[in-house]
């Protein structure tokens, strides 16, 4: 462990390099034999989840969903103020826990979006105000507390419900967290309340209203045939992911 915390510390080694050399380490201390045993984290099920989520990430990136998805959002419901917003990028941040798996990913999913939002602000103290307010919800509080309640949106989740499984022997279905961690979700609520009241932001109207909005979205509206398949695979996925305790596939199975 200390060795592991000096080479990520310093990055001595790539990461990946030193990952793989911890098992060969325990081995030749003897702290953990045989090397199958020592490398069982990486033939346990949960790391073909995560491969999967990263995966999803990544092919949502490149096809522009992430982007296409939290602009029709807040057209849909037809965002005026900056409360707006930021609720409706919540809703978001819901939506891609159920594919991207970090809540550090997600963040860097929504930047672009919360780029042209912020955009939009002008430079007076009520705007910029704003634009603080848009950024720490919608990047920093809604991307985490999204990923405590989705058992996929968050890789310590997967990590923890995989050691249950292994060494307990205990079982915890993708429903059975989401009933776990629900309560999480009223953090949000708390923040925002906070947030609301410290930029005095509540009342602020977005400039331009739905116009800029609608703007940014013909930017990316260049949706090709393959956008529809992708929707319905990650829907496909997500309900096996969900319902895993009726259908008793079990989530890596559904993943391959």
């Amino acid at each position: 462990m200390v060795w592991a915390g000096i080479i990520w510390i310093s990055e001595a080694l790539p990461v990946a390099v030193s990952g793989l050399l911890i098992p060969m380490l325990l081995v030749l201390t003897n702290a953990v034999t045989p090397l199958p045993k020592a490398a069982n984290g990486f033939t346990n099920p949960v790391v073909f989840l995560c491969l999967v989520a990263f995966i999803f990430s990544a092919i949502m990136q490149v096809a522009g969903l992430d982007r296409k998805i939290a602009l029709g959002l807040l057209d849909k419901i037809k965002v005026k103020t900056v409360n707006g917003v930021i609720w409706s990028l919540f809703a978001v941040n819901l939506v891609l826990s159920f594919v991207v798996p970090a809540a550090n990913a997600r963040a860097a999913t929504l930047l672009p979006v919360v780029n042209g939002l912020t955009s939009f602000f002008g430079h007076t103290e009520q705007e910029r105000n704003a634009k603080k307010a848009i950024v720490i919800q919608a990047l920093v509080y809604g991307s985490m507390i999204s990923g405590m309640c989705i058992l996929t949106a968050h890789l310590p989740n997967m990590v923890i419900t995989g050691l249950f499984a292994s060494e307990l022997k205990l079982h915890i279905s993708y429903l059975e967290w989401f009933k776990l961690q629900w309560p999480y979700l009223g953090m949000f609520v708390l923040t925002q309340w906070w947030v609301q009241y410290y930029f005095r932001t509540r009342k602020v109207a977005l400039p331009s209203g739905l116009q800029n909005i609608r703007q940014e979205q013909q930017r990316h509206e260049n949706a090709d045939a393959r956008t529809w398949p992708i929707l319905v695979v990650f829907g496909l996925v997500a309900v096996l992911w969900a319902t895993e305790q009726w259908h008793k596939i079990s989530r890596a199975l559904c993943d391959s």
